[in-house]
């Protein structure tokens, strides 16, 4: 299983669309990225009761756990995050440029997607 920010997104919208039509999500034998996926917080996400013993870091600058998206605040506090992850405070330019993309991201799926759950979104520094 391979758990990047796009997956984990991804699995993460597919278990709001589960929930919301009454489906359970069974997370047995979830092998060795199960600490990754909790500390990215996909088990909440889904439902699913996961207590790993995780060493909690400070996330910021680092990544971004998964947050679900459905308000403006929300999406301001997403592109905040990003904008820390990318280390671009000295770049205005490129700052400016990154959080509109990630804005209308965001907005595109809110607006259009007609989805209840909203976007669901995460990232790392690579």
């Amino acid at each position: 299983m391979h758990m990047d920010p796009m997956a984990l997104s991804m699995t993460a919208a597919w278990g709001g669309w589960c929930q919301r039509n009454g489906l359970t999500i069974d997370a047995a034998n979830v092998g060795k990225h199960a600490n990754y996926a909790a500390r990215m917080h996909l088990f909440k996400h889904l439902g699913v009761a996961y207590e790993p013993a995780l060493t909690e870091y400070e996330e910021e600058g680092r990544f971004m756990p998964l947050l679900q998206v459905k308000t403006q605040s929300e999406l301001a506090k997403v592109i905040s995050d990003v904008s820390a992850l990318l280390h671009l405070h000295e770049k205005p330019d490129g700052l400016a440029t990154v959080q509109y993309c990630v804005s209308e991201l965001i907005r595109n799926v809110l607006e259009h997607s007609a989805s209840p759950e909203g976007a669901y979104v995460c990232a790392r520094s690579t």
